[in-house]
């Protein structure tokens, strides 16, 4: 049920940016070339299918990633409040289709800045960056 919920809600989140071109203009959703990651994928690469680059404090942030199906997927996120550092880590498992969503909510004290997301799957790994505005 959580799955389907976290599925739901960032279907919620991305829908209107697909549809809307402003969104996908002014870069609040980041589509990545699929073309390009699809290669990396078939070497048993992360592929980063859909993020939020720019989220404002007390927004949900979305990470939508492919990886080989049932893997074991570790997703750190880096964060700063009143200048000290921060992380969140979150243990996840890629469903029987290979893809994984990551869903977060930003804190509203979170100071504002660019931070990294670090994706470890088995033995590939990736690092993304987010802004908080």
């Amino acid at each position: 049920m959580k799955r389907i919920l976290s599925y739901l809600l960032a279907i919620a989140l991305l829908l209107p940016g697909f549809i809307n071109y402003k969104g996908l203009k002014d870069g609040s959703i980041d589509v990545t070339n699929r073309q390009s990651n699809f290669q990396a994928q078939n070497d048993g690469g992360i592929e980063i299918v859909a993020r939020r680059p720019y989220i404002k404090r007390g927004e949900i942030g979305v990470l939508a990633i492919k990886v080989a199906p049932g893997s074991n997927c570790r997703i750190i996120a880096s964060y700063k409040i009143n200048g000290r550092d921060y992380s969140s880590v979150r243990n996840l498992v890629a469903g029987k289709d290979g893809n994984l969503l990551c869903t977060w909510k930003v804190d509203e004290k979170t100071d504002t800045g660019t931070y990294n997301i670090d994706i470890t799957c088995g033995a590939s790994s990736v690092v993304t960056t987010y802004s908080v505005q």
